[in-house]
């Protein structure tokens, strides 16, 4: 569905220029530090280091660098954003990352090689997608195609996605991600395990589970770019996260250690399951994934990247053996 920009008759040159009147705004939320690939990037390094054009090391971290931790240590230091900032910063700047024995994991990579998102055009505020270093756009000639397999998609998980909903209550009036989550904690078969990390990942912000299937949830405001991207991102990682805990000798120890995180966070959820019943679950039922948008989220829309990432999902969490559904957690 995607092809280069270039082919479409886009400039580089000014696509580029948008890119840096859109930093030097500090608007950034539509872009997101990846590295090569998003999953890489989180769960398979241990160190990240920025290093500006004078290669002197600028932030050094454990967990993962978001461009806004960039931004808010410029800040700190005094470092003013001006257009030509962001042009030495996007292709002078680089960012690597280590495993926890020092090697290389993420080549050291220039910034703007090592972002992912996407900027809009005319009034008609047609997207144009980065992805390392190269622009894209959706082939128009692709889109009925697109369309019809993102209602097909649609189609084939409504009704289970209507029997989860009503089955765990999951529909209630909330207009954030953290409100919604409130709601949820008052749950007794809900356990609500938002930011609640395991090697800097999120497994869910919400679990439960019926007699075949634990649902692994996670939630996101809006269904359009931004959210998509960064909800699929957090349950692609989420899955091959747990692919390798099924997968490793000391399985059993992995999930005790997240079940007590999770009671750290929140001590009530220690009522709703033990520790024996919690490994059962996570290791002896059918998963599948559940992306929660509190809004957007219908069977005819425009969000043509949306619909595109949730095709993806759909393919490669179903090669890992899961499923998975889109749903609108909202009355």
């Amino acid at each position: 569905y995607l092809v280069p920009a270039r082919k479409m008759n886009y400039k580089n040159s000014e696509l580029f220029s948008i890119l840096k009147t859109l930093f030097t705004e500090k608007k950034y939320k539509a872009f997101e530090l990846v590295g090569d690939e998003y999953v890489n990037y989180i769960l398979n390094s241990r160190k990240y280091i920025v290093k500006d054009a004078e290669n002197n090391v600028f932030i050094r971290k454990e967990q993962p660098i978001r461009i806004k931790d960039i931004f808010e240590e410029l800040e700190k230091k005094g470092i003013k954003i001006t257009s030509s900032f962001v042009h030495t910063f996007l292709k002078k700047w680089t960012i690597y990352t280590t495993d926890e024995t020092g090697k290389i994991e993420l080549p050291e990579t220039c910034i703007f090689d090592a972002i992912q998102g996407h900027i809009e055009l005319n009034n008609t505020r047609d997207p144009v997608y980065l992805f390392n270093g190269e622009w894209y756009v959706f082939d128009i000639k692709y889109a009925d195609a697109l369309t019809n397999e993102y209602e097909a998609i649609f189609d084939k998980y409504f009704e289970k996605s209507k029997a989860i909903l009503s089955k765990f209550s999951l529909l209630h009036s909330a207009k954030t991600e953290t409100e919604y989550n409130k709601i949820l904690e008052r749950e007794k078969n809900i356990l609500v395990t938002h930011t609640v990390l395991v090697d800097n990942i999120e497994i869910a912000d919400a679990i439960f589970w019926d007699s075949c299937t634990v649902y692994l949830m996670h939630n996101k405001g809006k269904f359009n770019g931004e959210g998509t991207r960064e909800v699929i991102n957090q349950i692609l990682t989420s899955a091959e996260y747990i692919q390798r805990i099924l997968q490793s000798l000391n399985r059993d120890e992995l999930i005790e250690k997240y079940y007590n995180d999770i009671i750290k966070k929140r001590p009530i959820s220690s009522k709703k399951v033990t520790a024996k019943e919690f490994n059962s679950i996570m290791l002896e039922k059918n998963i599948c994934f559940i992306a929660g948008y509190l809004s957007g989220f219908r069977k005819k829309t425009t969000a043509t990247y949306s619909k595109y990432l949730t095709i993806e999902a759909e393919k490669r969490l179903g090669a890992k053996g899961y499923e998975f559904v889109s749903m609108s957690v909202t009355k």
